[in-house]
């Protein structure tokens, strides 16, 4: 193949790439045509609607604005290629359109964003029937109409301001100002306004922002010197914001070096969030930086204390919407770092007398330095009771017991803490158990029950004695009663056998 072969056929090929890479165009074609066009005065004619979708979409959430009225087709849907009609049968024309351009505006979803396309069709006017051009109602230069938005990136839910600016240079008054937008409402969004000439006013919609972005596309239409006209407003977009900045706070086990926190901070939303600061309380420990949609950063940040220290974290930023955010952790107690293995007690609890009949109780306590440091301020309390004895300081090996006397009035399980401090004031807690109605034998787990293995209860068992017996005497009764009867009939037959045989 020759040189100036190949370079022929690359290109060819080039061309077709570049055809075959031109997206598809994301709009739809729209014909409309009535069975009736021509009017005496007002009335009805059914209205077809001839939709090409000509791009790789369908298209959804079909509604359809004309004449100040809307009509959804929510339940169409146009497949990426395809031409559907769409009727609207009945539809009234008033005799204010008669001799002019009616607009029929249609508005649907393309893959989640919003899409409008606007024809017109000329109602002729039976009276003048010789009209077959129809005049043309372009918008005059004159007549400016633009939108707006106070916020057009939001959260789901929250509330912007839509603002249509209308100015009217003109030497003619506009009335029946219609503002409509398939998009932002199904019906006017401005409806009955009026603009005098020379002047401007404008025109506020309060839209609740949903879940997906949308596209307002406003069409205005007024009266002017008796002729109705229209005028497409610019299109703006309103952004679905979802802000979910997560900050979470990870306190590490302390060592040698201090206590370690790990600040997990994630932008879960579809906006960035700029100028991220951490403070440890109101110091600054890192410099600001940004989070992409799904991004993540981890700050470290160690808090080696004298002694103790409080500390808590603080993360601000900007969100998309133009907000301030922040957010403030729980206050975290950091103590100086003292070896676990230094520091160790045993709590021993054992009850020496179980509870008597007012309420009093016997206990031993021993509290018995395992470590090498020496423990100070030791104390027990009981869950209840509060604060019920003190031990002296203890130094590493060294060992004390307390034997008390507790009033606890009911039988019921005691829980009891025995606090003792580090040399660093760090405080240690170790729990105990124990039952009121427990007495000790000697060794620390071996408890038996103050009366033995069991209880008596004597007065019930007094109770269920009395109704045995009884129960015995009544059938005793019973059976002496029969008796006595069979003896009585006994004796009466024998002495009826006498008398007949004195008789005889």
């Amino acid at each position: 193949m020759s040189f100036i072969k190949k370079i022929t056929a690359v290109a060819l090929f080039l061309a077709l790439c570049f055809v075959f890479a031109v997206p598809h165009s994301h709009a739809a074609t729209l014909e409309v045509s009535l069975s009736n066009d021509t009017f005496l005065t007002g009335d009805k004619t059914d209205v077809t609607l001839t939709v090409y979708n000509d791009s790789q979409y369908p298209m959804e959430d079909i509604s359809v604005s004309a004449g100040g009225s809307n009509y959804d087709f929510g339940s169409v849907a146009i497949a990426a290629g395809a031409t559907q009609e769409i009727t609207i049968p009945g539809f009234y024309v008033s005799e204010s359109f008669i001799g002019k351009d009616m607009i029929f505006a249609m508005s649907w979803t393309e893959n989640g964003k919003q899409k409008t396309e606007s024809v017109s069709v000329f109602i002729h006017d039976a009276n003048n029937p010789g009209e077959t051009v129809p005049p043309t109602f372009a918008p005059e230069e004159l007549i400016e109409f633009t939108c707006s938005c106070d916020n057009p990136a939001a959260e789901t839910g929250s509330e912007v301001k839509l603002i249509y600016n209308v100015v009217n240079n003109s030497d003619f008054d506009m009335t029946d100002i219609t503002v409509t937008d398939g998009a932002i409402a199904s019906e006017p969004v401005v409806q009955g306004g009026t603009v005098p000439a020379k002047d401007s006013k404008t025109f506020t919609y309060n839209y609740t922002m949903g879940e997906e972005n949308v596209t307002a596309s406003p069409i205005m239409s007024y009266m002017m010197e008796g002729e109705i006209k229209s005028l497409r407003g610019n299109s703006i977009t309103l952004e679905c914001v979802t802000v979910s900045m997560t900050v979470n706070v990870l306190p590490q086990d302390p060592d040698e070096d201090g206590t370690e926190f790990i600040i997990k901070i994630a932008n879960n939303g579809n906006k960035p969030i700029s100028s991220i600061r951490v403070y440890k309380n109101e110091e600054k420990i890192v410099h600001a930086f940004d989070l992409g949609v799904g991004d993540a950063r981890d700050i470290s940040y160690v808090e080696d204390p004298k002694g103790k220290s409080e500390v808590f974290f603080k993360v601000t930023g900007t969100l998309a919407t133009g907000e301030a955010y922040e957010y403030v952790s729980k206050t975290y107690t950091v103590w100086e770092y003292i070896d676990p293995e230094t520091v160790g007690m045993e709590f021993t609890v054992e009850v020496a007398k179980a509870l008597d009949e007012d309420g009093y109780i016997n206990i031993d306590f021993t509290a018995k330095n395992k470590g090498t440091v020496d423990m100070t301020e030791i104390e027990v309390k009981e869950e209840k009771m509060g604060k019920v004895g003190t031990f002296t300081d203890l130094a590493g090996g060294g060992e004390e017991t307390l034997e008390l006397t507790l009033y606890v009035g009911d039988a019921r399980d005691l829980t009891f803490t025995l606090i003792a401090k580090a040399p660093t004031g760090e405080p240690f807690e170790y729990i105990q158990k124990v039952s009121s109605q427990m007495v000790s034998t000697g060794g620390v787990d071996a408890l038996v029950s103050a009366f033995g293995a069991s209880s008596i209860d004597v007065g019930g068992v007094a109770s269920r004695m009395l109704k045995r017996i009884l129960t015995v005497l009544a059938i005793l009764s019973a059976v002496f009663g029969v008796g006595l009867v069979v003896l009585a009939v006994f004796e009466h037959q024998q002495n009826l056998v006498l008398r007949k045989k004195r008789i005889e």
